[in-house]
């Protein structure tokens, strides 16, 4: 029998806590500027009760299926717990984690947003739910549904792998060398626990990234400027969310 722990939905259901909704697809975001969008959105409501200790959460009014952002501290711990909370209540059964990352090699640039279809696992969670394994694969019907949203406005959105390492800023030259031989294209600390975690549970999950600079045999290739990752940034967030819940009533595009 598992030990109950203060993020557990059983203990805290025994306790009378309920929330009044629960979202059908939960988006996982790291950066501030994302939450500030969703306060001025009139199409968002805060909801503290599925909010962690240090976290935020909205949900949609207005969309359909209904969509929740989870508004997180980096890293894997609090949106897998997230995660195991809305299984375990019934909720969301497609989850998204939306991040900004690191790039390797040269076919991709800074603010080429992509869509992770595959996770080196140096994260340190996954071997916790999942066999040991070199990698872990999003789930493909939603990986390529979701790519189909942001490629419309972004042309070189693509589908790619991903380097999970949590030790931010700590990669050494000779592990960027090797991964960017094997394939990958980006670095983050997030991605490969959460396709882990959902893919024990039985849920499905992909990651979208906008990577801020590229690294390539020791030189590093920068955007033209800040303001150009934050428009990619912020559009690509918007676009996310167009692609997995429209506004009722909205026109396809």
């Amino acid at each position: 029998m598992r030990a109950a722990r203060s993020g557990d939905p059983d203990a805290r259901t025994r306790l009378g806590w309920q929330p009044v909704r629960l979202p059908e697809v939960l988006v996982f975001v790291f950066q501030s500027n994302l939450a500030h969008l969703l306060e001025l959105d009139p199409g968002f409501s805060e909801e503290p009760s599925l909010a962690p200790g240090n976290g935020r959460v909205f949900l949609s009014s207005d969309r359909t299926p209904l969509i929740g952002v989870g508004c997180l501290s980096p890293g894997a711990t609090t949106m897998v717990n997230q995660l195991e909370n809305q299984v375990a209540l019934g909720g969301a059964s497609a989850f998204v984690a939306y991040n900004l990352s690191g790039g390797i090699g040269t076919d991709i640039e800074p603010g080429d947003i992509s869509v992770v279809g595959t996770a080196v696992r140096d994260d340190g969670i996954s071997d916790h739910y999942l066999p040991s394994s070199d990698t872990v694969d999003s789930d493909p019907l939603l990986t390529e549904s979701i790519r189909a949203g942001p490629a419309e406005a972004f042309t070189k959105c693509e589908i790619r792998t991903s380097w999970t390492n949590p030790a931010v800023y700590r990669e050494t030259a000779a592990e960027l060398e090797h991964y960017e031989s094997s394939g990958v294209s980006l670095v983050e600390s997030e991605t490969a626990a959460l396709l882990a975690v959902a893919q024990a549970v039985g849920v499905a999950a992909p990651a979208v990234l906008v990577p801020t600079s590229v690294w390539h045999q020791g030189e590093e290739r920068k955007a033209a400027s800040w303001d150009e990752i934050a428009r990619v940034h912020r559009e690509g967030f918007v676009k996310l969310l167009d692609t997995l819940a429209p506004e009722v009533g909205a026109e396809p595009e």
